[in-house]
């Protein structure tokens, strides 16, 4: 026991840590909606036929559950963040508490959506650590973890249809791999793609489905707005997946300087590629600093492809014939096949692109473990910076908690009055859809009304903390 305690203290204390800020985290968005949902079998009978659903079965239940209870909510927030950690340092090859970094360098456009979002995490979040797993036993051949690789597999294609169709591809790919290579059937990647076939089929039969080909699904459908791949392209992938993950590139951009130059190959090309990709990086800083720069959506677009392009001609260049690097080759497909369906999807967002923050960020931690892995003073800057992250996100997390309660005790104390007027919640760049006034016009507003069991003939007014404060001293309750 004590061997297992030194060994993962790293572990232990982000678990403790995680959870307690956890606690903080608001409900917002879908939570409201899953938390109407009680949890039973009725609703599983509920979730495989709702034509307002989908066949996200096992990740609407976590979404269900998550929105329970905040206790229950926080011991499977940081177990799974837990286990995913342990996991990437698989891959990262570094010290435990380096890989922490990755939660605080991911951009808050993204993170609100994947970490303090009940319902973001469940799908998002969950689905990541199974896939991390199946490719950790698929790509190691584990051959003892048969009955494991198959509840994996189907468990994993219930979560988003992106990851479902990944993980066919995968199990089907590392099957017809196998066989040509040994003339024979490989039964670990066998079962896996009989598991990963059985979760596809039973995801895609959900009759919402067949709606959403017809664009008949306010939440997601395929195909309906003209010239869809172009808007997502530009609206989307480069806006997120790239222009949002600018601290990501920025550091792997340093970390492959550093790279070049200790292994002498800063030659005339590279110094050019530098200077070029460089020079877009800092535009695509301002875009993310400058509002009118940020509209222009198309001409950014054309720059982060150009910036794409030219940090692929570095990574070719300084490692195109490098065996010990082949793993980024593999990290750029896995990116591509994971968001490349999204194309033609209509109503996504910074989440979908959450897997591109973490793989990019994994990649430039283990460059990182390989340049500075016996560096103790560059080590421990990098551990102070994670205190201070840390510390800095349990103050901003206690300051949307305070008022959040604040607001949540005036509601129910107001819940006579048929306006109530209420508080806007701070930082919220943080927090996802945490004000229920927003663009869906009834649709949150009435779901957390049911969720709190309030009339729902109530209308909320928001406003900011300081106005909202005034209207509360003139304002009596129904308590």
């Amino acid at each position: 026991m004590k061997n297992y305690v030194k060994e993962n203290k790293v572990y232990i204390i982000f678990f403790i840590c995680f959870f307690l800020i956890s606690l903080l985290f608001p409900y917002s968005g879908d939570d409201w909606v899953w938390g109407t949902y009680s949890f039973d079998l009725n609703t599983i009978s509920k979730l495989s036929y709702d034509l307002e659903l989908n066949g996200r079965y096992i990740g609407n239940l976590f979404a269900i559950l998550l929105t329970r209870n905040t206790i229950v909510r926080g011991i499977i927030m940081s177990l799974t963040l837990t286990l995913l950690l342990q996991i990437i340092n698989k891959f990262t090859k570094g010290k435990k508490y380096l890989d922490i970094i990755l939660l605080f360098i991911i951009p808050a456009c993204i993170f609100k959506q994947v970490i303090p979002w009940s319902a973001g995490f469940a799908n998002y979040m969950i689905s990541i650590l199974i896939l991390f797993n199946i490719l950790d036993i698929l790509i190691n051949n584990k051959e003892k973890h048969i009955s494991l690789i198959f509840l994996l597999c189907f468990a994993g294609s219930l979560f988003l249809e992106n990851i479902t169709i990944f993980i066919l591809l995968l199990t089907l790919f590392m099957n017809v791999k196998y066989y040509i290579k040994n003339k024979k059937v490989n039964k670990l990647y066998l079962v896996a793609f009989l598991g990963s076939l059985l979760g596809t089929f039973i995801m895609f039969i959900h009759p919402s489905y067949i709606r959403n080909l017809n664009g008949g699904n306010y939440v997601r459908y395929v195909g309906k707005r003209k010239n869809i791949i172009i808007y997502n392209y530009f609206y989307n992938f480069t806006l997120y997946g790239i222009n949002a993950n600018y601290l990501i590139f920025a550091l792997l951009e340093i970390l492959l300087f550093v790279y070049s130059f200790i292994n002498d190959h800063l030659d005339g090309k590279n110094m050019g590629l530098f200077g070029i990709s460089y020079l877009m990086l800092l535009y695509i800083l301002l875009t993310e600093s400058i509002p009118s720069l940020y509209e222009k959506v198309y001409l950014n677009g054309v720059i982060s492809t150009l910036y794409l392009i030219f940090l692929l001609l570095i990574l070719y260049r300084l490692f195109g014939k490098n065996n010990n690097y082949y793993y980024i080759w593999y990290i750029l497909l896995i990116c591509i096949i994971i968001t490349g369906p999204l194309l033609i999807v209509s109503a996504i967002g910074p989440r979908n692109f959450f897997i591109i923050s973490l793989l990019v960020g994994m990649l430039t931690i283990r460059l990182y473990n390989d340049l500075f892995r016996e560096s103790k003073i560059i080590n421990k800057i990098v551990l102070c910076c994670i205190i201070l992250f840390t510390i800095y996100y349990v103050f901003v997390f206690m300051s949307i908690h305070k008022v959040y309660i604040e607001r949540e005790k005036y509601i129910y104390d107001n819940r006579c009055m048929n306006t109530i007027y209420v508080p806007r919640l701070p930082h919220r760049k943080y927090v996802w859809w945490v004000d229920f006034d927003d663009n869906l016009g009834d649709y949150f507003p009435n779901y957390y009304k049911k969720y709190r069991n309030l009339d729902n003939r109530i209308k909320f007014i928001f406003e900011d903390y300081d106005s909202w404060l005034d209207h509360k001293s003139k304002i009596s309750t129904c308590s």
